[in-house]
């Protein structure tokens, strides 16, 4: 289903700023720029694009944060709801932290993994190096 024209409106305010309020949190981003890629034909894009066309006009550098945000769909539904945006402040994890727990096998790695980084306010470089050695030692398992 193509992109109506509040959604988009939302998809525009919510990438590309540093604004502390923003309509959608970035699982929300996601979706939206899935829906694009499925369908394209908006305002935004026509149909067809290609991810290096949607990053151009939702303002990025290159595709990479086109990846990035879509790389959260690939976490368990349960973990999710814990993204929000950086800096804020509110209890939530980061993009980046989704980008690096997307990157494990194990759908109960990346849970124990968001469920400690939450708790503990464990930073970007303190995952990475977490989801590193767990790809190093894949029989490791990753302990609350």
């Amino acid at each position: 289903m193509k992109l109506d024209i509040n959604e988009e409106a939302k998809l525009l305010l919510s990438v590309g700023t540093h604004r502390k309020r923003r309509p959608l949190c970035p699982v929300e981003v996601s979706k939206l720029i899935r829906r694009l890629i499925e369908c394209g034909g908006t305002n935004i894009c026509g149909p067809g694009a290609t991810r290096s066309e949607i990053a151009s006009k939702l303002g990025f550098k290159g595709r990479e944060m086109v990846d990035r945000f879509l790389s959260l769909l690939s976490l368990p539904v349960t973990i999710q709801e814990m993204f929000g945006w950086e800096g804020m402040g509110d209890g939530k994890l980061t993009l980046s932290t989704g980008t690096e727990l997307a990157k494990l096998q194990d759908e109960q790695d990346k849970e124990i993994l968001a469920k400690v980084a939450l708790e503990h306010n464990l930073t970007k470089k303190e995952v990475v190096s977490i989801v590193q050695l767990k790809l190093r030692n894949p029989s490791k398992t990753i302990n609350e």
